[in-house]
């Protein structure tokens, strides 16, 4: 006798729950970019790099050099580590910090 009215309400409950796990499961890929996302940013990273590699050796007697210098590597650990939005941000600072314009 309990089984009988245990299944409505199980059963119910799997229908009214599926668009919300579904729901659940759209809003956690905005969490994870896509391949060809994380292939774009880990390209601006490299190309940023390069950028701040060729710049520094005119920009030596740039005010900010050495904190650009600094901000470099902590854009280079970041993006390594995955964090491209971060690396990516940094990369541009410290660009920036030399008087040089990022490429886009």
């Amino acid at each position: 006798m309990k089984t009988r009215a245990l299944i409505p309400v199980l059963l119910g409950a799997a229908i009214l729950g599926s668009p919300v796990l579904a729901a659940m499961a759209r809003d956690s890929d905005h969490d994870h970019p896509s391949g060809a996302t994380v292939a774009w940013q880990t390209e601006r990273c490299n190309a940023l790099q390069k950028q701040f590699d060729t710049a520094i050796s005119s920009h030596t007697g740039a005010a900010k050099a050495n904190q650009a210098r600094t901000m470099r590597n902590a854009g280079e650990k970041l993006c390594t580590e995955g964090n491209h939005k971060g690396g990516i941000a940094k990369l541009e600072a410290a660009l920036n910090d030399l008087g040089v314009k990022p490429r886009t």
